[in-house]
């Protein structure tokens, strides 16, 4: 019998085969943007327009950023209900140099402009 009152019976086993794979896919995500990071070699980042999600892990992994007038950034994970996992909660307040003013952006999820930081 596959399916139950509750529903298909297999689903948690293909709920824990996709969480594994999703487990390994985020630690080598994390592990390509913590290269950046690792880069003995500056590392220079440049941003024209919006710069949303995995850029701003990208970009806070960075030795040097350059954003236009018309650049704007948000942290949209929240949005979703997923955590920024790849770096940005830990490296944002430490590129901003305000913890309580990176938590706000990250809770809220509103854009923010390079001139706010």
């Amino acid at each position: 019998m596959q399916y139950f009152s509750s529903g298909n019976v297999n689903e948690p086993i293909e709920f824990a085969r996709k969480s594994v794979f999703l487990k390994g896919y985020i630690n080598f995500l994390q592990e390509c943007v913590n290269s950046i990071e690792k880069c003995s070699k500056p590392v220079i980042a440049c941003v024209y327009g919006g710069c949303l999600g995995a850029g701003i892990d990208i970009i806070t992994a960075c030795d040097i950023r350059f954003c236009s007038q018309n650049s704007y950034f948000s942290v949209k994970e929240i949005d979703i209900g997923l955590a920024a996992d790849l770096g940005t909660l830990q490296r944002l307040p430490k590129v901003v140099n305000s913890n309580s003013w990176a938590r706000e952006v990250c809770y809220t999820a509103r854009n923010f402009l390079a001139n706010e930081v």
